[in-house]
């Protein structure tokens, strides 16, 4: 991941709710985060490709295992897939360019696919809503490098 991307992770909004909204569980002993258990009970619904295309464009992946759409130095989603059912479902975007256009279509599909934001920096997952993507990101090292990438 570059300094320049903000990273947030798909969780099942089922998952969400029943955890409720609590990211605690998704936390090692060490500190880091692994949200593949949330997706064991939960499939990911017919079509979804199609739904994430209309984000990014799919691009080739190195790894059997792994779906790619956009650029990985720019906006990119990855979807990890093991023995045909998601594990995980990551949207990493560049916040150097323009955000406008790519954050509505990611609430939209967000909501389709019935999943909810998880904020891996800020330790919080949210509902897919604007107002909840914006704060986070503004609150992001990311965000800071992106607005002053030599500190001043």
């Amino acid at each position: 991941m570059a300094v320049w991307q903000f990273t947030i992770q798909l969780l099942p909004k089922s998952w969400a709710k029943d955890n409720k909204f609590n990211p605690a569980s998704l936390y090692t002993a060490e500190g880091y985060h692994d949200v593949e258990y949330a997706w064991n009970d939960y499939q990911l619904r017919e079509g979804f490709r199609d739904l994430l295309s209309q984000i990014l464009p799919e691009t080739r992946s190195r790894h059997k295992n792994l779906l790619v759409w956009g650029n990985d130095n720019e906006h990119d989603i990855q979807v990890g897939i093991e023995q045909g059912k998601a594990k995980y479902i990551c949207i990493r975007l560049d916040l150097r360019q323009d955000l406008r256009l790519i954050i509505p279509k990611i609430i939209e599909i967000t909501q389709t696919i019935e999943c909810c934001f998880f904020f891996p920096e800020q330790e919080k997952i949210t509902p897919p809503e604007v107002k909840e993507l914006i704060a986070a990101i503004k609150t992001s090292r990311a965000f800071k490098y992106a607005d002053d990438p030599i500190g001043l």
